[in-house]
């Protein structure tokens, strides 16, 4: 119970930060459950892509480690897993009158992520019946799959206003970015804590801790500047 618990917390945490700065009609806690629902269940779609991608690239590129990680956090982890969130996200809410700030489209993506995160988190922390596992997720899991969110919903609500000028060129864009952008971090994230490189895994967790509060302040930002969508 108490290892659950350690694992539920941070995304507890994690999403009362985010709807917090939401200042400009709060978003209904029926659809933010919605949201996190569908997250929790895009584990499985992803798990399945990333499980049959991670076959073929072990064969393919068995020659050399480094490629095969590369394949593997960018093109099957990052690829499976944000894409999950991405698909579930645009279903539950583009269509949506709720969706109608542009900061909106961060916080239902860092929501849909978080949800993700959890349920993995519990899942990695009761395989593991560990409180160091669980410490050192909730200080670079959760908040990993937070900031990816963030990144993917920025594009996200700037596609759904450019989509209200009709701007389709300008929509499909920042679509892509949306989910390029959260593939591309997220495999980054990956592939530098899984080389088990010292030299590359301490400049790293320098580099995470700077980009922790870098993410926080352009959240502000965000939260700040948000524009109503027509």
């Amino acid at each position: 119970m108490v290892l659950t618990i350690l694992a539920v917390i941070p995304g507890i945490v994690l999403f009362s930060l985010v709807y917090g700065l939401d200042r400009n009609e709060k978003e209904p806690m029926g659809l933010m459950w919605k949201l996190f629902c569908l997250g929790a269940i895009s584990v499985i779609p992803a798990a399945i892509v990333e499980l049959i991608l991670k076959n073929v690239y072990q064969s393919t590129f068995a020659f050399n480690n480094i490629v095969y990680l590369i394949a593997l956090c960018y093109f099957a982890i990052g690829l499976a897993e944000e894409g999950g969130k991405y698909f579930f996200l645009k279903m539950a809410t583009w269509k949506s009158p709720e969706f109608n700030y542009t900061f909106d489209g961060v916080v239902y993506a860092v929501t849909v992520s978080l949800g993700f995160a959890v349920i993995e988190n519990i899942m990695y922390v009761l395989s593991t019946r560990s409180f160091g596992v669980a410490i050192m997720r909730a200080l670079l899991s959760v908040p990993g799959h937070a900031m990816f969110g963030v990144y993917m919903g920025t594009y996200y609500g700037i596609a759904k206003l450019s989509e209200s000028y009709i701007n389709t060129a300008g929509r499909d864009k920042n679509l892509f970015r949306a989910y390029a952008a959260a593939v591309f971090i997220h495999g980054t994230y990956d592939f530098c804590l899984m080389t088990g490189q010292v030299v590359i895994v301490i400049p790293f967790l320098i580099f995470e801790i700077w980009f922790t509060f870098h993410t926080y302040k352009k959240l502000k930002l965000l939260a700040g500047a948000d524009r109503r969508i027509q």
